[in-house]
């Protein structure tokens, strides 16, 4: 009876040294894992799905600035194309090859009666504010829209 329960013992401790090695195994594999993502950390599903509004930028505030008669200069992005609405008029793109590096996501694509290719570069600009840059000017992820302040144009400028 002692040999079986020594036996017995004997097992759960191997067991348990051989269970640590596979745990160390696992959680050094899994922060091999995280610094990759962490490294490419752009990636063009970040970018599907959202909106993004134009920022105007002023000595003292960001701010998101209402024309009389006209939106926001907004983009859309979706799974397979990008809308853009630049206030009064709008423009959509079918895209057809994307590239993704380590700083920026570039969506290239035309328009079906246009054939010059339209290019959209997204960069992240201000990752904690959701500012990207995209084509040069600055835009923030709709999900953090209620840090901005927004302005009308007063009527008195209005036509």
């Amino acid at each position: 009876m002692k040999i079986i329960k020594m036996l017995f013992i004997l097992c759960f401790i191997f067991s348990c040294k051989d269970e640590t090695k596979i745990n160390n195994k696992v959680s050094s594999e899994s922060v091999s894992l995280e610094y990759v993502v962490l490294k490419t950390h752009l990636k063009k599903e970040s970018l599907l799905n959202k909106t993004y509004y134009q920022v105007t930028k002023t000595d003292s505030i960001d701010i998101l600035y209402h024309y009389c008669n006209a939106s926001v200069n907004t983009i859309k992005v979706y799974k397979d194309s990008i809308w853009q609405d630049f206030g009064q008029e709008d423009y959509s793109m079918l895209i057809d090859e994307v590239n993704v590096n380590e700083e920026k996501i570039s969506l290239i694509g035309k328009e079906e009666q246009i054939t010059p290719e339209k290019l959209y570069v997204f960069e992240i600009e201000e990752e904690s504010k959701g500012y990207w840059k995209i084509n040069g000017e600055t835009y923030v992820d709709s999900l953090k829209i209620d840090k901005i302040k927004q302005y009308n144009e007063p009527e008195s400028e209005c036509f």
